[in-house]
Formats: C-alpha cells, sequence, structure tokens
C-alpha cells in the first residue's frame, strides 16, 4: 500500500502534512488540559493516528530514518512552540529563543546536505 501512495507527493509533502496533523493534536490536547472533556482525548489520538499514518510515505519514499526523523522532530518542536505562542499566548523567553534558532538552523543543515 505504502509503494502506491508513497509517489504521490515528495517526501517534504507527507512530513509537512504529517506535521499538520501532530500540531492538530497538540492544539487539542492543549484545550483538553485547560477543560477536559472526552470527545477531545478521541480528538488527539485520531490526529496522532493520522500524524502516524501520514509519516510513513515519507519514510518509504526516502528511507532515510535520521534525515526523515529528524526534519519531523524539529518541525514538529516548532509547530509546538507556533501554536503555544499564536493560539495560547505562551511566551519563550531569550534563551528559548536561542534554541529555537539553533533548531532551525539545525533543520536547514539536515535537510540542505540531504536534499
Amino acid at each position: 500500500m505504502l509503494a502506491t501512495i508513497s509517489p504521490i507527493l515528495p517526501v517534504w509533502g507527507w512530513l509537512i502534512i504529517s506535521v499538520l496533523f501532530y500540531g492538530i493534536g497538540e492544539y487539542i490536547s492543549k484545550t483538553w488540559a485547560n477543560s477536559p472533556s472526552s470527545i477531545e482525548v478521541l480528538g488527539v489520538i485520531t490526529a496522532n493516528a493520522l500524524s502516524a499514518f501520514f509519516w510513513l510515505p515519507a519514510l518509504f519514499a526516502d528511507n532515510k530514518l535520521a534525515v526523515i526523523g529528524m526534519a519531523w522532530l524539529v518541525l514538529a518542536a516548532l509547530s509546538t512552540i507556533t501554536i503555544g505562542i499564536l493560539f495560547f499566548k505562551e511566551q519563550l523567553s531569550f534563551v528559548q529563543w536561542i534554541a529555537v534558532g539553533m533548531a532551525i538552523v539545525a533543520f536547514v543543515l539536515l535537510v540542505t546536505d540531504h536534499y
């Protein structure tokens, strides 16, 4: 099945879709933490399952776990930070902003050598 759907999008397309569903799961989990309900738990589970599902074609297409995995982790961390800042008005300290900058540099270094 993965061999059939994997060529539909480039690797980065699959990664972005996967991270988008991860971000949706993060958003729902934060709203659940603020006021718990059963429907939000189902939403988090569904979003994370879809994130994993869309991760698999990316891995199948490139088969470079170290690069694809680290790229996904950096994108996922950046999406979590973005959601926290934009939707929940969280703030980062100066040191944390430096870490965000370093994550972006790490991402660029990972993908430029590979693609």
